[in-house]
């Protein structure tokens, strides 16, 4: 029986944002695998925001089952703020993210996605005095 890991997962930290980066295949249970472990990760490293770089894998899950797998998974997937960085073909995820409710914003480069991590969740300041 063949045990050998179909995926690989790197992570480093970078200005308080958890960069992973998985190549390789990550279909059916691996997949579930796979987040387990980004999840596991992510938790360890106690981070709320991350970047998930996932132009290299090969093989995932449809787009179309993403709302049945989110909805079906722990709540760590809406604890964080992440951005997603994926080949342009693969733009239908960002649609399935949206609609699943998660907190994720995709992307094709990784500059923006780094600048969607990095903006200051400010409210919407009224300077009264200002006109006075």
């Amino acid at each position: 029986m063949e045990n050998d890991t179909k995926y690989k997962i790197s992570t480093f930290m970078n200005d308080g944002i958890m960069e992973v980066t998985v190549t390789g295949r990550a279909a059916g249970r691996d997949f579930e695998t796979m987040v387990s472990e980004v999840g596991a990760i992510v938790k360890a490293g106690q981070v709320t925001k991350v970047l998930l770089d996932v132009r290299g894998l090969d093989e995932r899950i449809n787009h179309a089952e993403i709302y049945r797998f989110v909805r079906n998974r722990p709540s760590f997937l809406y604890d964080m703020q992440a951005a997603i960085v994926d080949l342009p073909e693969n733009a239908p995820y960002a649609n399935a993210i949206k609609n699943a409710g998660l907190p994720w914003k995709w992307f094709p480069d990784m500059e923006p996605a780094k600048d969607f991590l990095n903006v200051k969740k400010q409210g919407h300041k009224i300077k009264i005095f200002d006109k006075l």
